[in-house]
């Protein structure tokens, strides 16, 4: 499994790279929407796509919302649709329901809210299937 980490807080980035490192074969780390655009538009562009993002909402230089909007357009533009498509988890400490529907309005795939740990992660991967 490929994985984009997409978050600013260092620890919390830190928490979610230890949780994921022994289940991956490859992943990125970005702290702002820019480095993630960059780094999701290459993948797909070179055919070496991502399997799994995990997406904060708050964000330096492009939130997280528009990020989602971004990776989907550009799966779109490669014809990426449905599960062809990465799995998108918004990992966010907005919790309200104006948040989360926005995210699921742009086709993230799951929301997990902040303070998370390992074991809710471990139920959003299974029930997204991509792990067993």
């Amino acid at each position: 499994m490929k994985v984009l980490i997409v978050e600013d807080d260092a620890v919390s980035r830190k928490m979610i790279e230890m949780i994921m490192k022994p289940l991956v074969k490859e992943y990125s780390l970005a702290k702002d929407g820019k480095v993630a655009l960059d780094f999701f538009n290459k993948s797909v562009e070179s055919e070496n796509n991502y399997d799994l993002v995990l997406l904060d909402i708050m964000l330096p230089k492009m939130d997280g919302q528009t990020l989602l909007l971004k990776f989907r357009e550009k799966e779109k533009e490669f014809n990426l649709m449905g599960n062809k498509g990465c799995k998108i988890i918004m990992v966010s400490a907005l919790d309200d329901a104006g948040n989360i529907m926005e995210a699921f309005k742009n086709q993230c795939d799951g929301y997990l809210a902040k303070p998370y740990n390992k074991n809710s992660l471990m139920i959003e991967l299974k029930k997204l299937e991509l792990i067993e």
